[in-house]
């Protein structure tokens, strides 16, 4: 992020501006304040020039494109009688209202507030006053007022229309006084021209939203498509999808702390701010590099080298299994007991493990895995032979009695050309792109490679107490996960960027437990 500097430019100085007159103006005419009221508010003209300029310049490349057009003031108009009072009533003690309509519920806070239209295009402003130059009045959104871009409203914690420092003009319709009107300066207000989309994600026939996010999914794509596709644009896209930050750049951690909602990283250059439930795998005066992960919120393993991620369980599905499935085989990461069956109808020995699954598939499995293995010379038995020389079947004895099924999976399957995405669905940030545009992401991994994505659904915790006389039973959740829309057939309709058909995204519960 660069920093802030003011004054940035000229046109921000007033002396300066006045300079470039000529000393008669700056220095021997009377009325030398007139002059400088007069260049400075010229200046402040010739500013949002500069600004559409640089937008134009930033353009041209899809590492700077703007988000956002910036007008630096804009005069929003409100007409009293456009304000939205349904959603704003307010239910006081003796009205007539009734529980379970317009808005009234037991548990939800009526708060009185005040809704006006935005134009459409009109998605963000950080202050609103009463004039452009000395205001006498400052609103500042999160406090004064909150900004709907999807609805295209503003609401006002208090009616502006109340307030006399905004100064308020009638609305005539045939020399008849119909309405009251206002005028507010928004200051550096933003506007959605789909910069994103119209200049940049239009050659992948998707329409991203305008949002920092999409602009780091795109350019991880687009670095995929022209460098070859590595670690890092796959970390960079996960991270756009689900708004979940990982380090910018080298840097220092100088302190781990929470607010209110939030797990807050600071370093020495920047603040990364996470779900208050996410786990921190740095700690202070940790040093960290571009693309690590700061928390356990989504991290990337590699399993190239059989390093064992630490995850509960992983399910197989279609595309990693051979044919005539019913479902999918879930492997667990945890010590089971080995199953030795010597000498079966084959004369060979048989090793079995704990997998889950459909019976029929979970028999299917271990004897394809043995019928392979007789084929090639070799069972699983065989392989896993822990004697020095190996002369004849293996026994029971001769064999271990324990493995960790998903261990096995890893360092003898996926080793080879998979990596694993693990994502902790609670701790998706609001900002999150989704993974409807998923299928962009799917384009750039390499054939030779797959991408197994981990979704940890994550539920709360909750105590009973049992007595003799009395139970008491806290707070229970149940478990929701996200709705996502999923388009239709991509090969009906690819400018949809459909993930149903040949790109297709699977969820499987791993495990459950209630006691």
């Amino acid at each position: 992020m660069p920093d802030f500097t003011y004054p940035s430019n000229d046109l921000q100085q007033r002396q300066r501006l006045l300079s470039t007159l000529g000393s008669f103006w700056s220095d021997v005419y009377a009325g030398v304040s007139q002059v400088e009221d007069y260049v400075s508010a010229r200046g402040e003209l010739e500013q949002q020039g500069f600004v559409d300029l640089q937008e134009a310049v930033d353009s041209i490349s899809r590492l700077t494109v703007p988000v956002f057009h910036t007008e630096r003031h804009y005069q929003l108009s409100l007409q009293e009688s456009s304000r939205d009072t349904t959603e704003a009533a307010q239910l006081r003690f003796g009205g007539d209202g009734v529980f379970g309509t317009s808005g009234h519920f037991y548990g939800r806070a009526q708060v009185e507030h005040w809704a006006f239209p935005l134009p459409a295009d009109l998605v963000d402003v950080y202050l609103i006053t009463n004039r452009i130059t000395d205001p006498s009045r400052t609103l500042v959104n999160g406090i004064d007022f909150i900004v709907n871009a999807a609805q295209s409203t503003i609401t006002f914690k208090k009616n502006p229309f109340d307030n006399e420092l905004f100064v308020q003009s009638d609305v005539l319709t045939d020399d008849v006084v119909t309405d009251k009107e206002i005028d507010l300066w928004l200051h550096n207000a933003k506007f959605d021209h789909l910069h994103v989309y119209t200049h940049f994600s239009h050659i992948f026939n998707t329409q991203l939203p305008s949002s920092a996010h999409a602009r780091q999914l795109l350019n991880a794509v687009m670095d995929a498509v022209t460098n070859g596709t590595a670690k890092e644009q796959v970390t960079q896209a996960l991270s756009a999808l689900t708004d979940i930050s990982l380090a910018k750049e080298a840097e220092e951690v100088v302190e781990i702390t929470k607010d209110h909602s939030h797990t807050l990283v600071l370093t020495d250059k920047n603040v990364y701010r996470f779900s208050k439930r996410a786990t921190t795998l740095v700690a202070k005066g940790d040093k960290v590099i571009a693309g690590q992960a700061l928390v356990d919120s989504l991290q990337i393993f590699e399993l190239n080298r059989g390093t064992l991620p630490g995850v509960r369980a992983l399910a197989l599905e279609e595309g990693y299994l051979a044919t005539g499935y019913y479902g999918p085989l879930q492997f667990e990461n945890k010590i089971e007991p080995l199953t030795v069956i010597e000498n079966d109808v084959t004369a060979r020995t048989r090793l079995e493990f704990p997998v889950s699954g459909h019976p029929l598939d979970v028999t299917k499995f271990f004897d394809d895995m043995h019928a392979n293995g007789i084929a090639r010379g070799k069972t699983l038995a065989n392989l896993m032979d822990i004697r020095t020389v190996q002369v004849g079947e293996p026994i029971a004895a001769n064999l271990p009695t324990t493995i960790n099924p998903f261990e096995f999976l890893v360092e003898n399957v996926l080793r080879g050309n998979v990596f694993l995405a693990t994502l902790k669905v609670g701790d998706i940030g609001k900002e999150a792109l989704g993974f409807e545009y998923g299928h962009l992401l799917r384009r750039v991994i390499p054939p030779h490679t797959g991408m197994l994505l981990l979704l940890e659904l994550q539920g709360f915790r909750d105590s009973v107490t049992l007595g003799n006389d009395v139970e008491t039973l806290g707070t229970f959740t149940g478990l929701t996960p996200l709705e996502d829309q999923i388009p239709g057939d991509s090969s009906v309709s690819p400018e949809s960027g459909a993930l149903v058909g040949t790109e297709r995204v699977s969820i499987h519960t791993v495990s459950g437990t209630c006691q």
